[in-house]
């Protein structure tokens, strides 16, 4: 089903899930950009209460594909001022589908702060005011209290501020962190949305997927990769390949290798600091970490987190990554935009040699205290405030330390990033057997191209060409020949069936049936 809540009159409307649009959008990303591109008045700033922040889930969550359990929230960013979506794992996608959703949208802004409660036959908004102001950790213990076991999705102090990198908190440190999603239910006073149910998604052959269900779990058990370093070591994996091949951003991204780097290492982690390792529903990789810092047990920091809190900030402290990584979770901040914010501001401040600062930076960002009230505005804009150009974003978004259509159907399924290598070649098959209809490997790259070009047309009509698809100037200047890099994008735009402005032409628009987007 799909639900659409308004805030403002608490107003529900139900409709069944058009069987055309699932087939050609499959969920997650497709079905909310395509929600989005119906409903949306494009025209409509950031954080306007009738702008839709849409929640939806994949056509595999809830049949038992592995993997098969995050969550899209998909709106208009506050930070980027473009549509873009951000993914949540851990158990909150499950109890979505439970509750008999496919996608939630909602609009308008509710009068008192509230929490959204979804069930399998009504959806409403209960006036929560006790609980603004409160840490996510303080607001999840609240409503365990008060409502047992549905799942819940939260916002910190930082999205209730409307702090522009805001992230939206699940269990088990799982986050939908990019793009300012915390900041967009902050604008609508909504501090958690809770799911619950019994509810079970359709499957039209079910044997068919048991079987295919199988053969994955075989496939990922047969994973060297999976069961030998992904398990018991996680995305900190990634930290000594990415530094050893001197691709790491280090001190703001001046450059790209830090030779501290080995502290930081996720097998020396693993060994000094992971005391249990937990995991998602139907996955049995169990490559959550959790980890014991001088007697405090915490969450411990993905590969990204890592990154940009330590090489990108210069720190080679883990204990001091993982507080910030605790500190950004609890006060709900995106950690990748605030360890670039944070290197940026150090590196303006001429305090890149010690750390000590960071703790206290990233809490005056959440609560928006003096430089912080700039720094949370993102750094795209605290570079021009401060009249400096080594803000590293693209678009208004922070870089991340690291596949266009393919990643459109991983995110439209929805399927774990780190699963994906092993298990894509059953996502035509278990389609097949869910939806009743032929998938095969052609019929996917066309809808991956599909949602691709559709989030891509939706930009557009906020403003999106050529002139936005740069990089930052520290990059173009000091890494990149700008010549090449403008001849590259050229012929990418040629690629897609864009013209040379980076707006897919109608020929291309017709070809993947989005004429209406033309």
């Amino acid at each position: 089903m799909i639900k659409r809540l308004s805030l403002t009159t608490g107003s529900l409307n139900t409709s069944p899930v058009d069987p055309v649009m699932q087939r050609d959008y499959l969920g997650g990303l497709g079905l909310a950009a395509r929600l989005m591109a119906d409903i949306a008045d494009v025209d409509l700033p950031p954080l306007d209460p009738a702008m839709p922040l849409i929640v939806s889930v994949g056509s595999l969550s809830g049949t038992g594909f592995p993997g098969a359990n995050r969550t899209c929230f998909f709106g208009l960013s506050p930070l980027t001022g473009v549509f873009a979506g951000s993914w949540l794992g851990g158990n909150f996608g499950m109890g979505f589908v439970r509750s008999g959703t496919l996608a939630l949208v909602l609009e308008g802004k509710a009068a008192d702060p509230s929490v959204v409660i979804v069930r399998e036959r009504d959806a409403e908004v209960v006036p929560r005011p006790d609980l603004w102001g409160l840490t996510v950790l303080e607001t999840r213990t609240t409503l365990e209290r008060d409502y047992g076991t549905m799942r819940a999705v939260i916002i910190g102090p930082a999205g209730e501020r409307l702090v522009k990198i805001a992230n939206i908190r699940g269990d088990e440190g799982h986050v939908a962190g990019r793009c300012g999603m915390g900041a967009i239910l902050g604008s609508k006073n909504v501090k958690a949305i809770l799911v619950s149910g019994k509810a079970k998604p359709p499957v039209a052959d079910p044997d068919g997927l048991r079987a295919i269900n199988r053969d994955v779990m075989q496939a990922i058990r047969k994973s060297s990769f999976l069961t030998d370093v992904q398990g018991p070591i996680g995305t900190p994996s990634l930290t000594q390949m990415v530094n050893e091949f001197h691709a790491s951003p280090t001190g703001n991204f001046q450059e790209r290798y830090f030779e501290m780097a080995p502290m930081l290492y996720g097998d020396r982690i693993a060994e000094e600091y992971v005391y249990k390792r937990t995991t998602c529903p139907n996955c049995p990789v169990r490559c959550r970490s959790h980890v014991r810092i001088d007697g405090e047990d915490m969450e411990g920091a993905e590969y990204e987190t890592i990154c940009l809190f330590g090489n990108n900030n210069r720190v080679d402290d883990y204990p001091l990554i993982a507080r910030a990584n605790a500190l950004c979770n609890d006060l709900g901040l995106d950690t990748i935009s605030a360890g670039n914010v944070v290197a940026f501001y150090r590196e303006y401040a001429g305090t890149m040699n010690d750390p000590s600062n960071i703790l206290d930076v990233v809490r005056r960002i959440a609560f928006r205290e003096g430089d912080g009230d700039i720094l949370a505005e993102g750094v795209r804009r605290a570079a021009a405030s401060f009249r400096v150009d080594y803000g590293m974003h693209v678009k208004g978004l922070e870089l991340a330390a690291r596949y266009h259509d393919d990643g459109c159907i991983r995110d439209s399924l929805i399927v774990c990033t780190f699963l994906c290598g092993d298990i894509s070649p059953f996502f035509a098959p278990a389609l097949t057997s869910v939806l009743g209809d032929d998938y095969d490997e052609e019929r996917m790259a066309l809808i991956g191209d599909r949602i691709y070009t559709l989030e891509r047309s939706l930009n557009v009509r906020r403003g999106v060409d050529v002139s936005a698809d740069v990089l930052p100037v520290r990059i173009m200047e000091g890494l990149v020949d700008r010549d090449k890099y403008l001849e590259g994008m050229k012929a990418y735009y040629r690629i897609r069936g864009w013209n040379a402005d980076g707006h897919p032409t109608a020929e291309k628009l017709d070809a993947l049936n989005l004429g209406f987007m033309a």
